[in-house]
């Protein structure tokens, strides 16, 4: 981790954790920190609109297929965790999550699972429900 000048800071002896989570903050964030180490910025939703995005690109030859497992990846992780995204699932997720991790799909049943995933949970209908949610929680 680069280490920054302390020179803006108040009182450093009792802001020791506070720099450090603001040390790691910048690293994280830094522009050319590897991908890898930067936090997702992306929802469930907008990754189900990448794995759409990616498997046309497939169909169409321009990437392989490899190139699609590690946004399923991404996107099964998103669906196990989301609280956003599952209470607007209507289908067994149990199920969805198979589908997309089975490495032995056709083109056709993926884009029909993902599809399917993107009707369930658009951008719009996940915001609302999410600021929903946010709003029940807090109050």
């Amino acid at each position: 981790m680069k280490f920054r000048s302390l020179h803006k800071w108040d009182n450093i002896p009792e802001s020791k954790g506070l720099i450090y989570v603001a040390q790691l903050l910048d690293e994280l964030l830094f522009e050319f920190t590897l991908d890898t180490y930067k936090p997702s910025a992306m929802n469930t939703s907008l990754l189900v609109r990448e794995a759409l995005s990616t498997i046309d690109l497939i169909k169409s030859g321009v990437i392989k297929r490899p190139n699609i497992n590690h946004v399923l990846d991404e996107l099964c992780l998103n669906l196990k965790k989301d609280e956003v995204a599952k209470s607007l699932i209507t289908v067994d997720l149990g199920e969805l999550l198979d589908s997309l991790y089975s490495k032995n799909s056709t083109y056709d049943s993926l884009t029909t699972t993902v599809e399917l995933l993107n009707n369930q949970i658009p951008l719009k209908i996940y915001k609302k429900r999410n600021e929903e949610l946010l709003i029940k929680e807090i109050t």
